[in-house]
């Protein structure tokens, strides 16, 4: 784990300097809340950021918790705590179709002990309204942050 972090962080760095930043909308910033939900519970809430590294490219970074509950007298729930880095690809008009791959870190911070890896795939699919200029973002789709949940929809601001 300590040897992967650092190696993760350099190909972000360079992803971040490798692309041009001729063409670049106005509003190269995003900042968003995530909402959904956890097979087998109710509560999954994220909050992202997102950089425009070119016109049809991100990187996101999110904090994401999720909470599962369970009616069984022996399992009191679980809850986790992620936090993802992924790249998004977006088409380049206001009604845009985002994929996104990455992974990150997830911490189990409640719940049953057992093995747990910390470092988990993450991933997006979905529909985003968003203007080149300032203004809201409107998302709806499937976002799998690094944890046992589902993030279904999104509102958020670009600056």
């Amino acid at each position: 784990m300590k040897k992967i972090l650092p190696i993760f962080i350099l190909i972000i760095l360079i992803a971040i300097n490798a692309f041009p930043q001729s063409n670049m909308p106005e509003a190269r910033n995003n900042i968003y809340i995530s909402f959904g939900f956890v097979p087998f519970g109710p509560l999954s809430v994220g909050l992202n950021y997102e950089r425009m590294i070119s016109p049809n490219a991100c990187i996101k970074v999110g904090v994401n918790y999720s909470y599962m509950f369970s009616s069984k007298p022996d399992f009191s729930g679980d809850a986790y705590f992620s936090i993802p880095i992924t790249i998004n690809y977006l088409t380049s008009n206001k009604n845009k179709f985002e994929i996104g791959v990455g992974g990150g870190p997830n911490f189990k911070i409640k719940g049953m002990k057992g093995d747990h890896f910390p470092l988990r795939p993450a991933f997006s699919i979905g529909y985003r309204y968003q203007q080149d200029n300032k203004s809201a973002i409107y998302r709806l789709g499937i976002e799998m942050p690094a944890a046992l949940a589902f993030n279904l929809y999104g509102i958020g601001y670009t600056f």
